[in-house]
């Protein structure tokens, strides 16, 4: 269900004339009063006798976004049924040059919520036309195996695999964090078309990157799944059609959930399982954090556990925590599964858990996420590796 349909305000979009494009139930009956035709057109009109300064206001505020007032007060005429005069709260504020929205409420509601209201609908509405207009971009992660065949015991293997990472620059807000963007795409039900675009734009790259780099591509890849997506019961079809479409083997994809979303009901793990009957891997993300447990670990369809950032950050310094993560790999591999540490940021830190056993690691030591090309080249270029020892 749409979050504009859904909000806990009243929620009005309207062009800078005040002519409106969108409105929830919620504002729709407040405002009742001020539509006798049924349908409100124009807020700045519907208001000019009972707030005539609002319009003044909007087209004077000078910014290109922000908060043009917190909550004006505005008497109606009183309802048939009711003796008291009814006051709205109205706030509005400026998403962008060409786009408005409009708070309404009976009663006054603190700015912070408002403006959390107001940019969370915003948010929803510029991440559509991001969407339909190719405005997101995937970057990629290097994901190295810390125990490379007849190599050193120092070696790495640059060529393991790659993280998807969806980015988004928005056009006046700069970057936008995934985990702020990914939460609205699962409230208002964009998170479908969400992950099938970062699956589609990664798999293609992946085969591009195995025609031109050759023995050097990466060999697997890795997307995270949502608990929308992962509750979608087309999404088995859907990755099977996508992979078909790329012509890319499912042995060389990776899809990583959360331990809340592998352990929630039997129809998710129902779906996992159909997952891995395709052919590729299911990861356990972020391991370590939450209610995870290792004892939950034999009831999930997993054949790789990533162990949380938090927990490889403490390594070095906490001997509790290098405890947890010996037990996590020697847990793991009782299972048939293999580790993976997350967030490795030092040398020290990578030293710890190649030392502890596990398989794999990625992290800023290593390289942020970067653009397709900049991956080609990371993966071109040897270093000169230095690891350091850990007693």
């Amino acid at each position: 269900m749409n979050f504009l349909h859904r909000a806990p305000l009243g929620l009005v979009h309207l062009a800078p004339d005040g002519t409106v494009s969108a409105i929830n139930p919620m504002a729709e009956s407040l405002l009742m009063s001020l539509s006798p035709a049924g349908r409100l057109q124009n807020l700045f009109a519907a208001l000019s006798e009972a707030a005539p300064q609002l319009q003044r206001m909007a087209s004077d505020f000078p910014a290109v976004t922000g908060t043009v007032c917190e909550a004006i007060r505005v008497p109606l005429v009183a309802r048939a049924n009711s003796r008291d005069a009814q006051n709205l709260f109205i706030g509005l504020f400026k998403l962008n040059t060409v786009r408005f929205v409009a708070t309404v409420s009976d009663s006054i509601v603190d700015s912070a919520r408002q403006s959390r209201t107001a940019s969370r609908n915003g948010l929803e509405s510029e991440l559509r036309q991001a969407l339909e207009d190719k405005q997101l971009f995937v970057q990629y992660q290097p994901v190295v195996s810390l125990h490379r065949q007849g190599s050193s015991p120092a070696g790495t293997d640059r060529c393991a695999g790659v993280e998807a990472l969806v980015r988004w620059n928005h056009r006046i807000r700069g970057a936008v964090s995934p985990l702020e963007f990914i939460g609205v795409a699962e409230e208002c039900g964009l998170i479908g078309a969400l992950t099938n675009f970062v699956l589609d734009t990664a798999c293609r790259q992946f085969v591009r990157w195995h025609k031109e780099l050759g023995a050097a591509a990466p060999r697997r890849l890795a997307v995270n799944l949502s608990r929308g997506q992962l509750a979608h019961p087309g999404f088995v079809a859907t990755v099977r059609e996508i992979l078909a479409a790329n012509d890319m083997m499912p042995a060389q994809l990776q899809l990583e959930v959360n331990e809340s979303l592998a352990a929630r009901d039997d129809a998710v793990q129902a779906r996992l399982r159909a997952l891995k009957d395709l052919g590729l891997t299911l990861a356990l993300d972020n391991f370590g954090t939450g209610q995870s447990s290792l004892a939950n670990l034999h009831r999930l369809p997993v054949d790789l556990v990533k162990i949380d950032r938090s927990i490889v950050g403490e390594a070095v310094a906490g001997a509790h925590t290098r405890v947890l993560i010996d037990a996590t790999v020697r847990v793991a591999a009782s299972l048939h599964m293999k580790t993976a540490a997350e967030g490795i940021e030092t040398e020290a830190q990578l030293a710890v858990v190649r030392q502890l056993g596990c398989e794999s690691g990625q992290g800023f030591f290593f390289s942020e996420a970067v653009s397709p090309a900049n991956l080609a080249q990371w993966l071109t270029v040897e270093p000169l590796e230095a690891v350091a020892t850990f007693d």
